[in-house]
């Protein structure tokens, strides 16, 4: 079986742009009463799809951003987004440990920016980033490679976002796992939770075994919607750990794929608040029927969250209920070659 190479710096799948000349636009003035996390001013739709294409409603992913490493060349800077992450404080991002494969600490912080309120990733690039330097990145120190355990990383701005707007706020932590059986989408086959991902991922799945590019990158932010899975059934079809979970659709259609690893996996929290429940990770193949994607549970991963960034979400959430999702002692390891023949990152 072929697995999905989520892009990873030093084993991923670039984005290749290359352009002459970046600037940066002021964000709008938001309102005194900004909420201070996971109120978008559009909510995100249903039926778009990462792979198949879909452009995600303006301003409804205001928490999401890419991770862009940014070479200067004779002829001009290219520009390569190798993976997604997640805006939850004015300093500090969440995305997939594996993201920061490859380089050491000190390169990754000197060639990968933080693209920070952005939908277009080519307008972007040109002329309307909101760019931040990186000070600090932190991988989980439990994460396995193999495994994708903890697969799980903080990085801090060098300088803190000044507002939050329409087009940037952070997503909500969560206060309890959202089990599949939580906001059901009722016209469903299997009582799931119904929620949604975004990301600027490839559109389709390449070929079986092909090396190197796979797929089709996306320049313009995506999203689908996902179920998750209960994870008695999650264990039953994948590998996973306790830090994942599964989500996706049984039929297969809809998913996320390379490049869009690191990015959010949102829930309605029942009262249009919108929280950060998961983390892009991995997965076999892209929307193949009956293999969801894998991503970590980042409930989980809030008391680490909390101890990286010495940051306190519990006011964020509006639920109050601390039942969480039923650990897997399974330590499984994945299959072999989910990354071969990925490029290393130009430096």
């Amino acid at each position: 079986m072929d697995l999905k190479a989520f892009a990873v710096l030093g084993c991923a799948i670039f984005i290749f742009i290359t352009i002459t000349s970046t600037a940066g636009n002021e964000p709008a003035t938001p309102t005194d009463s900004a909420p201070k996390c996971g109120k978008p001013q559009t909510p995100p739709s249903k039926g778009f799809r990462i792979v198949g294409g879909g452009a995600a409603q303006n301003n409804s992913w205001p928490w999401v951003c890419a991770l862009v490493q940014e070479i200067k060349k004779p002829d001009g800077m290219t520009y390569r987004q190798f993976c997604d992450c997640t805006l939850i404080d004015k300093e500090w991002v969440v995305t997939a440990a594996h993201c920061l494969e490859g380089l050491t600490p000190a390169q990754f912080n000197y060639y990968v920016k933080v693209y920070v309120g952005v939908e277009d990733l080519t307008k972007a690039m040109h002329n309307s980033a909101k760019k931040y330097n990186i000070s600090q990145t932190i991988k989980h120190e439990g994460f396995v490679m193999k495994t994708k355990h903890n697969d799980i990383a903080v990085i801090k701005l060098h300088k803190a976002v000044e507002k939050f707007d329409n087009d940037t706020m952070p997503a909500c932590l969560p206060t309890r796992y959202v089990g599949a059986g939580d906001y059901v989408q009722t016209s469903g086959p299997y009582n799931r939770k119904l929620c949604y991902v975004g990301g600027w991922g490839h559109t389709y799945e390449g070929e079986s075994g092909k090396k190197g590019f796979v797929g089709s990158g996306s320049d313009k932010l995506k999203q689908t919607s996902a179920e998750i899975f209960a994870q008695v059934d999650c264990k039953r079809k994948l590998p996973v750990t306790e830090s994942m979970f599964c989500a996706g659709y049984e039929q297969g259609g809809r998913d996320t794929c390379q490049g869009d690893s690191g990015g959010p996996l949102v829930c309605d929290d029942g009262n249009g608040t919108w929280v950060l429940h998961g983390i892009v990770s991995w997965g076999p193949g892209c929307a193949r029927a009956g293999s969801p994607g894998v991503y970590t549970n980042v409930f989980h991963m809030k008391e680490w969250i909390k101890s990286k960034t010495g940051k306190d979400f519990d006011h964020v959430s509006g639920s109050s209920d601390t039942d969480a999702i039923a650990a897997v002692t399974e330590t499984t390891p994945l299959y072999e070659g989910r990354f071969d023949g990925a490029e290393v990152p130009i430096v």
